[in-house]
C-alpha cells in the first residue's frame, strides 16, 4: 500500500474508535425501558409478600413493628375482585377523536375577544364551549400533558400502554415497531370488542392486524394539510351510524401538518381548526347515549409549529370528554377537586375501566376521579349491604376510592413484577411508598367497622388520597428513574474517548516526526501492525470475560468493543515508545517551549470551550460562546502574530499615505474587520431556544407564504435577498476559475460550472417562488409539478459531483502561434507536439521563480512562444474542490429555505476571509525561508493548530447560524420533503432521514468537505504581503512533494478530528456527570445526542474529502506520467 492509502487507513482506525466510545457511552446512557410480557386479565391478585416487604422480611420498615398498633394489612394481605372488568364500566362504546398537536389552548374560547382580535387559533372550537355551557355534567376539559420526547409514535404508545417512554425512544419515530407491551388495543380485542380504526397509518405499524376495520393513510407528507382528514371525513359518520364497532379511532393530522408547514398564526390553522369544530359537532349530533367521545390532542407545538421537545407549549395538549348522559352527579355537600391538569397516561386506566377491559399491566397512570362518582345507583359488591344507608351517602365518593383501588393494585403489582428483574428503584422512595399504600389499605378495610357518619366520610377520603399520594408516588418515582444508567457502559465510553484523543495527539506528533521519509512505509507498517496485533491479542480475553462471569452478560457488547478497542491504542502507543523510547519532562517542556504562542492559547481556549460544556447555562446560549471564542482567536493571531511577522516583513520607509493604506499589515487589517463584521453579520440568522430569555424569535424560519399576502415589502425583500445570494455562488466560482484559467476547456465538469450550476441556482429560486404561491394555488398543481424544479435541483448536483470526481483535473491546454513547427514535428503527426512544448513551457516556468516575466536562461524567447500555454496549474487542487463545495453548498440551501440561504452565502465569504487571513500571515511567518523556497513549502503542508481551532470554531457557530440548536424543536422535519409528496415505502426512509440530517448538520459537512483548503490556500493565494516576491508556481509544486503532502492533509484532518473529539469528551462527561440533573434531558442529553452524530456526519466528511484530494493527485501523477513519457518517445524518435 502507499502512504496515502497508509494514512487513510490510520485515519479510518481513529474514526471507529470515536465510533464505538459512542456507541457503547450511548449504550450506557440511553438505555430502553425493561418491557415486561405480562398481560392483565379481569382478576387481580396481590402475591403473599412483595419485592420490597422480602427486602425486610427479618424486621425492620415493613414488619408489624413500621406500623405500630395499626392493623397491618398492607403487603401481606390479598385482594380478589370478581369482576374487576365490570366494577365500575359505564359505556359499551367510545369514539376517540385524536387530533395531531391539538394545543391546550386551541380549545379555549374566549368571549372577550372580537373576530378582529383574535389569533388563528383562537375561537375556532366553539362546539367544546358550547357543550360544556349548556350540558356541564356531560363535559370535561382537561390540560393534557405528555410526556416528552412529544413525538407522534411515542405518544402513541403512552396513550395505549399507559408506560412512560424513555428518551431514546425519539428515534425510532422514522420507523415504528409494533408495541409488544400490553396495551389498550390488545385488551379491547382479547375482550371481543371490534375497532375501527382511520387516519394516521401508524397506527398500523404499531397494532398490525388488530383492528376490524381500517382505512389508513399516509402521515409522512407534511406539506399535505387536507388528504388525511378528508378521507377520515369520508368514512367517519357512515361508520358512526353502523352497528359493527364498539371503539371508533380517528387520527386526523391536518392541524399537525399545518403547524409544521404554517405555524400557529397562519390563517390555514383557523380553517383547519374550523374544520375541525365542525367534525366534533357532527360526531355529537349522531352518537348514542351508550358512547363517550374522546377529543385530545397527542402533544401541542411550539410558536413555530414544532414539536419534539419538552417545552410548556409541546408537553400541554388538550382533552376534552363528551358523553349524551351524565358523566357525573356531585353531591353539593361533597368536596372534589377538579384536577384541571391530567397526565395523558392517566387516560389509559380510566377509558380501561370505563369501558369494562384490564387495565393494561405496565401502566403506570392514575384513573381520572370525576369519571367515577356517577351517583348512587350502583352497588359496591362488598361493602354497601354491611354499610347500608350510611355508605350509600357517600356512594359516590367510594366508587371514586374503588376505581384508585383497582388502579392502585395493577400499579402494585407491575412493580413488584419489574423489581424482581431490575432492581433500580432507589430504596427509600419505595419505602415512603409502600407506608402510603398501607394505610390506604387500612382506611379501607375500616369501612369493615362499625362506623359514624364523620369516620366514614374520613376513611374514604382518606384511603383516596392515600391511593391518589401513592399513585402519583410511583409515577413521579418511575419518571425520575425510570432508565437505569449502566454506568460501566457510561465509564467505558469516556476512557476509550479520552485514549483516543491521546492517541491521535501521540501518532499526529509520531507521523510528523518521522525524518526519513524513505522509510516512512515501513515506519508505517509497524504501527498499524501494532495496532491490529493489539486488538487481537486483548479480543480472546474480552470474549472469555463475558462468557465466564454470568453478572456481565448485561454489558456483553460493552466489553468485547471496549478492550479490543483500547488494546489497539495500547499497540500503537507501545510502537511509538519502542520508535521514539519513553518521552521525559525535558522533553515535554522543550515541546510546549516550541509550540507557538497562539497554538498553546487555543489549547487553552479549546479546554474553557470544552469545561463551558458541563453548564447548562452555557449550553444555552453556546451560540454566543462560539462567536466569542472564534472573534477571541483570531484577533488574537492578528496581534500576537500577525503584526510582528508583517512590520518586520516590510517596514514603512513613507508616510505617504497611500502606502501607509496598502501596507501589508493595513491589508491584513481589512480582511480583519470584514471577518469580524460577517461573524457579528451571522447573528441575524441565529435562532432563539426556549431558554434564551428575552430573545425574539426569527421569521426567517417561516416559509414566504406564511406571511400576509399584503406585506409585500417584506416578502419581496426577503426573496430578492434569497435569489440574490443563491445566484452569488455559482457567479463567483465562475469569476474565480476563469481567472485561474481552469474553465478554459470543454471538459465536463468545467461545462458543470458552467452551466449547470447556474442553472442549479435559477431553478432553486424558482422552487422558492413556487412554494410561496397561497396554499390554495400551490394544492391545485399536480405533485409532479410541486417537486419537479427540486428533482431536477438533485439530478444536476449529481452529475456535477460525479463529473468532478470521475474527471477532477480542471486544466486546459492552448497552443499559440507557432513559428518554428517543423522542429518539433514528429512523423506528420502534428498532436504530439503539444505534449513536449507543454513540458518545456513548465520546465521553464519552474525555473523562472519570481515570475517577473523574465525569460528562463535554459528556454529562448523563440521556445516560449512556440509552445502551447497551460491554463489552471496555480489551482489543480483547489479548483475541483471548489466546484464540489459549491454544489453541496447549493442543494443545502434549498434544504435551508429561503429564510437561511444568505447564511449560507455569509458562509462562504466569511471562509475566503479567514483562508486568505490566515494564509497572508503564514507567510509573513514563513518569510524567513525565503532564500530556502523548498523548505517554505515544507512549512507551508505543517498546518497550525490556531489555524484548525478557528476552522472548528466556525463550523460550530455556523450550526448555529443555519437556524439550529442542540434541541428537538429546531428540527426541520420539512427538510425531509423537499422534492418529494412525502408518501414514501418503508424501503425509502432513509430518503427523509438524509435530507433532515443534511439540514441539521449542514455546517459540519460545508466544514468537513472544505477543510483542505486550509492547507491548499497558502499555495495559490495568501500572497498579498508579497506580491513582488510571490511565486507563481501555485499548487502544482504539490507534485513534486506527493508524500508530504499527504503527510500535511493526515496532519490537518486529525487536528480537527481531536478538535471536534475534544468537544464530544465535553459532551460525553457532561452528561455523565448530570445524569441525575433536573436539566439532563432538556438539555444536556440532547447537546450529547446533536454532537454525537454532528461527529459522526464529520468524520465521514472529512475522510471523503481526504481521498478526493488524494483522487486528484492521483489524477495529477497520470497526466504528468503520460506527458514524460511522450517526452521521452519523441526525444528518443529524434
Amino acid at each position: 500500500m502507499a502512504v496515502g492509502t497508509k494514512l487513510f487507513c490510520i485515519l479510518m482506525w481513529i474514526s471507529c474508535l470515536y465510533a464505538v466510545s459512542i456507541f457503547i457511552f450511548t449504550k450506557g446512557f440511553l438505555l430502553k425501558r425493561l418491557e415486561i410480557p405480562n398481560k392483565s386479565d379481569c382478576s387481580i391478585r396481590l402475591e403473599e409478600q412483595s419485592v420490597f416487604s422480602m427486602r425486610t422480611q427479618e424486621g425492620g420498615l415493613f414488619s408489624d413493628d413500621a406500623y405500630g398498633d395499626t392493623p397491618h394489612v398492607g403487603l401481606g394481605s390479598q385482594f380478589h375482585i370478581d369482576n374487576m372488568c365490570t366494577a365500575q364500566d359505564r359505556f359499551n362504546k367510545s369514539i376517540i377523536l385524536l387530533i395531531d398537536a391539538l394545543r391546550y389552548d386551541f380549545l379555549l374560547f374566549n368571549e372577550s375577544l372580537d373576530a378582529t382580535g383574535t389569533l388563528p387559533f383562537q375561537n375556532k372550537l366553539p362546539i367544546i364551549q358550547s357543550l360544556i355551557e349548556k350540558k356541564p355534567s356531560h363535559s370535561l376539559l382537561y390540560q393534557f400533558l405528555a410526556d416528552p420526547p412529544t413525538t407522534t409514535m411515542q405518544r402513541l404508545k403512552g396513550l395505549t400502554t399507559g408506560s412512560l417512554p424513555t428518551f431514546v425512544d425519539v428515534g425510532n419515530n422514522f420507523a415504528s415497531s409494533e408495541v409488544e407491551e400490553d396495551n389498550l388495543i390488545h385488551q379491547l380485542v382479547k375482550a371481543g370488542k371490534n375497532i375501527t380504526f382511520m387516519g394516521d397509518d401508524t397506527w398500523e405499524s404499531l397494532f398490525a392486524g388488530k383492528f376490524a376495520k381500517s382505512f389508513p393513510f399516509p402521515s409522512f407528507n407534511v406539506k399535505d394539510l387536507h388528504s388525511v382528514d378528508n378521507g377520515i371525513m369520508k368514512h367517519l359518520l357512515p361508520e358512526i351510524n353502523q352497528s359493527d364497532w364498539n371503539i371508533l379511532i380517528a387520527h386526523f393530522l391536518g392541524v399537525d401538518h399545518c403547524g409544521h408547514r404554517y405555524g400557529p398564526y397562519h390563517s390555514a390553522m383557523g380553517e383547519k381548526l374550523s374544520q375541525m369544530n365542525d367534525v366534533i359537532s357532527s360526531v355529537v349530533e349522531n352518537m348514542d347515549n351508550d358512547t363517550l367521545l374522546l377529543v385530545f390532542g397527542d402533544h401541542g407545538m411550539t410558536g413555530t409549529g414544532d414539536h419534539g421537545g419538552d417545552s410548556n407549549d409541546e408537553l400541554t395538549a388538550g382533552l376534552f370528554i363528551y358523553s349524551q348522559k351524565d358523566l357525573r352527579k356531585l353531591n353539593p355537600g361533597l368536596a372534589m377537586n377538579a384536577y384541571r391538569s391530567i397526565s395523558q397516561i392517566d387516560l389509559v386506566p380510566s377509558l380501561s375501566l370505563l369501558l369494562g377491559i384490564p387495565v393494561p399491566f405496565s401502566n403506570l397512570g392514575m384513573v381520572i376521579p370525576e369519571l367515577f362518582m356517577f351517583g348512587a345507583d350502583r352497588k359496591s359488591p362488598e361493602v354497601l349491604d354491611h354499610l347500608s344507608l350510611l355508605l350509600a351517602k357517600y356512594h359516590p365518593a367510594y366508587l371514586r376510592m374503588e376505581a384508585l383501588r383497582i388502579n392502585s393494585f395493577q400499579v402494585k403489582r407491575y412493580l413488584d413484577s419489574y423489581s424482581r428483574k431490575v432492581d433500580e428503584f432507589p430504596y427509600h422512595i419505595s419505602a415512603i411508598l409502600e407506608q402510603k399504600f398501607a394505610n390506604a389499605e387500612t382506611l379501607f378495610h375500616n369501612l369493615q367497622q362499625n362506623l359514624n357518619d364523620e369516620e366514614v366520610k374520613i376513611a374514604i377520603d382518606g384511603a383516596t388520597a392515600m391511593y391518589m399520594e401513592y399513585l402519583s408516588g410511583v409515577k413521579e418515582m418511575c419518571r425520575g428513574n425510570w432508565a437505569k444508567f449502566d454506568l460501566l457502559s457510561m465509564a467505558c465510553g469516556v476512557v476509550l474517548t479520552v485514549s483516543t484523543c491521546v492517541a491521535v495527539w501521540v501518532v499526529l506528533n509520531f507521523v510528523d516526526g518521522i525524518k526519513d521519509r524513505e522509510k516512512i512505509e515501513d515506519t508505517l507498517n509497524s504501527l498499524l501492525g501494532n495496532m491490529l496485533t493489539g486488538m487481537i491479542t486483548i479480543f480472546p480475553m474480552s470474549v472469555i470475560i463475558t462468557s465466564q462471569v454470568e453478572d456481565l452478560m448485561t454489558v456483553k457488547t460493552t466489553i468485547l468493543l471496549f478492550f479490543p478497542a483500547l488494546g489497539s491504542i495500547l499497540g500503537s502507543l507501545l510502537c511509538v515508545l519502542q520508535t521514539q523510547g519513553m518521552p521525559c519532562m525535558s522533553d515535554v517542556l522543550l515541546y510546549i517551549k516550541h509550540t507557538p504562542k497562539e497554538s498553546l492559547c487555543s489549547s487553552g481556549l479549546l479546554f474553557l470551550y470544552v469545561v463551558s460544556l458541563t453548564s447548562n447555562s452555557f449550553v444555552v446560549y453556546e451560540d454566543r460562546t462560539a462567536v466569542f471564542l472564534l472573534q477571541f482567536i483570531v484577533l488574537l493571531v492578528y496581534l500576537i502574530s500577525g503584526i510582528r511577522s508583517l512590520i518586520k516583513f516590510k517596514r514603512i520607509k513613507s508616510r505617504d499615505i497611500g502606502r501607509i493604506l496598502t501596507h501589508p499589515v493595513a491589508i491584513v487589517t481589512y480582511m480583519l474587520l470584514a471577518f469580524q463584521a460577517c461573524v457579528r453579520l451571522s447573528s441575524h440568522f441565529r435562532i432563539c431556544r426556549e431558554e434564551q430569555v428575552p430573545c425574539s424569535q426569527s421569521d426567517l424560519l417561516q416559509p414566504l407564504l406564511v406571511f400576509d399576502p399584503e406585506n409585500s415589502t417584506y416578502n419581496n425583500f426577503r426573496y430578492i435577498k434569497a435569489v440574490v445570494s443563491i445566484c452569488l455562488i455559482p457567479f463567483l466560482l465562475k469569476f474565480w476559475l476563469q481567472k485561474q484559467g481552469n474553465l478554459n476547456g470543454s471538459s465536463a465538469a468545467s461545462v458543470c460550472i458552467k452551466y449547470a450550476l447556474p442553472t442549479i441556482s435559477v431553478f432553486i429560486f424558482f422552487h422558492w417562488g413556487l412554494m410561496s404561491l397561497p396554499e390554495k394555488v400551490l394544492d391545485k398543481l399536480p405533485m409532479w409539478q410541486q417537486t419537479f424544479l427540486a428533482k431536477c435541483v438533485y439530478v444536476l448536483s449529481t452529475i456535477s459531483i460525479v463529473s468532478i470526481i470521475w474527471q477532477p483535473l480542471l486544466i486546459h491546454i492552448l497552443e499559440r502561434e507557432k513559428k518554428h513547427q517543423h522542429k518539433f514535428h514528429s512523423k506528420g503527426e502534428h498532436d504530439d507536439q503539444v505534449v513536449p512544448r507543454l513540458f518545456d513551457y513548465i520546465k521553464s516556468s519552474f525555473q523562472n521563480q519570481n515570475g517577473r516575466g523574465k525569460q528562463a536562461t535554459t528556454v529562448t524567447h523563440e521556445k516560449i512562444q512556440e509552445t502551447p500555454a497551460v491554463f489552471g496549474l496555480a489551482t489543480t487542487y483547489s479548483a475541483c474542490l471548489l466546484q464540489l463545495i459549491a454544489t453541496v453548498i447549493l442543494v443545502l440551501s434549498m434544504l435551508l429555505g429561503d429564510g437561511f440561504s444568505p447564511a449560507l452565502t455569509l458562509v462562504c465569504v466569511q471562509v475566503l476571509l479567514y483562508l486568505e487571513l490566515v494564509a497572508c500571515i503564514r507567510h509573513a511567518q514563513l518569510k524567513i525561508f525565503s532564500a530556502l523556497p523548498e523548505l517554505k513549502k515544507m512549512a507551508l503542508l505543517h498546518v497550525t493548530w490556531y489555524a484548525v481551532f478557528g476552522w472548528g470554531l466556525m463550523a460550530s457557530q455556523f450550526f448555529f447560524v443555519t437556524g439550529h440548536h442542540a434541541t428537538f424543536p429546531s428540527i426541520r422535519f420539512e427538510a425531509g420533503f423537499v422534492g418529494f409528496n412525502g408518501d414514501f415505502p418503508v424501503y425509502l426512509y432513509f430518503i427523509p432521514a438524509v435530507l433532515i440530517g443534511a439540514n441539521t448538520f449542514s455546517s459540519n459537512i460545508i466544514f468537513g468537505l472544505a477543510l483542505p483548503l486550509v492547507l491548499l490556500w497558502p499555495f495559490s493565494r495568501g500572497k498579498l504581503a508579497d506580491k513582488k516576491n510571490s511565486d507563481n508556481e501555485g499548487e502544482v509544486v504539490l507534485r513534486d512533494h506527493c508524500t508530504e503532502l499527504r503527510i500535511g492533509l493526515f496532519r490537518l484532518v486529525m487536528l480537527y478530528i481531536l478538535f471536534h473529539g475534544c468537544k464530544l469528551l465535553g459532551c460525553m462527561f457532561s452528561a455523565a456527570v448530570h445524569r441525575r440533573h433536573l436539566m439532563i434531558w432538556k438539555i444536556f442529553a440532547p447537546r450529547y445526542i446533536f454532537d454525537g452524530i454532528g461527529f459522526l456526519v464529520t468524520l465521514v466528511v472529512v475522510l471523503l474529502a481526504y481521498l478526493f484530494i488524494l483522487r486528484t493527485d492521483n489524477q495529477l501523477a497520470k497526466w504528468l506520467a503520460r506527458l514524460f513519457k511522450i517526452v521521452k518517445l519523441l526525444r528518443d524518435s529524434r
